[in-house]
């Protein structure tokens, strides 16, 4: 259905509640998701190959934040490493933060910036999730709103939010109940730490203890003992004249399972990647490295560092009439045995390659024309004695040898391509060695 997995990641974005926003190393914006659009009343062009800080950002708040790093980190923050200078180091780097839309509008978000990259691990680029924080940001009028008011506009939320006063759960909202999958009889003056895994429950008292406003992880569990993987903040305020705690709660699970979606589809497209790249540099048929594989091996050998290479160039004898008598089937087995055959005699540095067609080259390092010479009678020998599928076959071999003086790619193989000639005129299943007159 989707041609690509750029495609598939871009669909999934796209249908995300919440912005994203994809830069290069530089800051510059290269894919902004519809969400993130919408919310900032741009259009794409408008928007894509942009810098971000300057385009949808409150510029003091940037240079606030620069600063409150550079002390932090001990280096100097500035303009867009304001956003990602945690994440180059490989922190959890998620804050606060306000978008300016092109009305002039600003928006409170939470903006969580990891970084991009590639399939060799390299850095590539920034992927910043921002959620919109208006609706928590509403919560701030408890103070001057009615209870019935605030129920209002808390159950317009999209975060689940919780009121708690001592630990004890005094009022929640419509999603809230949703979340924990109860009703609100069943959950007013139950303890907030109910709600929350053993596990999580030292961490949220120490959060609370500290009047802790960021947004962190926990995991809550339902009454049928389900957890929920949570992002969750919390502040105190005033109502009824009493203290309380207001605790705005997100559901990630979708998020998760969009990350392990995205992570599988990375590790599907890099072993594709692979299996390309083995079809790109192997014969299909015999497995085998293909003709541009042995080049590439051959430009590797062939330096002043490794100035011995020899050469063998293969062909099968008669093998069309293989393929008449016994048909292309028989054919593809004659030579895949053949490739078993041979391999059996070489050495794990030596290299056999199908040339094309039933022509094979034999790459021989640090291989003298004597000892190429032994490699290639022996290597005739043992296949003019061996039953390949159906017919017994002989081989013709031309060897080459930069002993000769021969140090040039396409010189060295004229030269074995002359003496397999040679073999094959002189009457075939032989080994000729070619002098080097080329």
């Amino acid at each position: 259905m989707f041609k690509s997995p750029e495609v598939l990641y871009r669909a999934i974005f796209d249908s995300a509640r919440f912005s994203v926003i994809a830069t290069r190393l530089d800051g510059v914006i290269y894919y902004c998701n519809q969400y993130a659009l919408e919310l900032l009343g741009y259009s794409a062009e408008e928007i894509v190959d942009k810098e971000t800080p300057e385009l949808i950002h409150d510029l003091s708040e940037v240079s606030a934040m620069g600063e409150k790093l550079s002390l932090e980190l001990g280096m100097p923050v500035a303009g867009f490493e304001a956003f990602v200078a945690k994440a180059r180091l490989g922190q959890a780097d998620e804050n606060q933060w306000t978008y300016v839309s092109k009305t002039g509008e600003r928006i409170p978000v939470l903006l969580s910036v990891t970084e991009i990259n590639d399939d060799s691990g390299y850095p590539c680029g920034f992927l910043g999730i921002a959620k919109d924080l208006r609706e928590v940001e509403h919560l701030k009028l408890i103070n001057e709103e009615s209870e019935e008011r605030f129920r209002r506009l808390a159950d317009a939320a999209f975060e689940a939010i919780a009121i708690s006063r001592a630990g004890e759960i005094i009022d929640c909202n419509d999603q809230c109940l949703m979340l924990m999958d109860t009703t609100r009889e069943e959950m007013i003056g139950r303890n907030m730490m109910d709600y929350i895994i053993p596990e999580d429950r030292g961490l949220v008292a120490q959060r609370i203890k500290d009047d802790y406003q960021q947004v962190y992880k926990i995991t809550l569990i339902r009454d049928d003992c389900t957890t929920i993987p949570v992002e969750i903040s919390g502040r105190v305020a005033l109502w009824d004249h009493q203290e309380v705690r207001i605790s705005a709660i997100r559901d990630i699970k979708d998020r998760s399972e969009l990350e392990r979606e995205l992570q599988q589809k990375r590790g599907e497209l890099k072993e594709k990647n692979r299996q390309l790249k083995h079809m790109a540099m192997h014969d299909e048929l015999t497995g085998i490295a293909n003709r541009r594989s042995a080049k590439l091996y051959l430009d590797e050998l062939l330096s002043p560092t490794n100035p011995l290479i020899s050469i063998l160039m293969i062909d099968v004898d008669h093998f069309k009439n293989i393929n008449d008598t016994w048909g292309h089937s028989e054919g593809d087995q004659v030579l895949q045995g053949l490739v078993a055959e041979l391999n059996t005699y070489l050495r794990a540095a030596d290299m056999l390659a199908r040339w094309g067609g039933e022509e094979f080259i034999c790459i021989l390092p640090d291989t003298g024309v004597s000892a190429a010479e032994s490699v290639a009678e022996k290597l005739r020998s043992v296949v003019e004695k061996s039953l390949l599928g159906k017919a017994t076959v002989t081989i013709s071999i031309g060897v080459a040898s930069t002993e000769f003086g021969q140090m040039q790619i396409d010189q060295l193989l004229r030269c074995a391509d002359h003496a397999l000639y040679a073999a094959k005129s002189d009457g075939r299943n032989r080994v000729v060695m070619d002098p080097g007159w080329i």
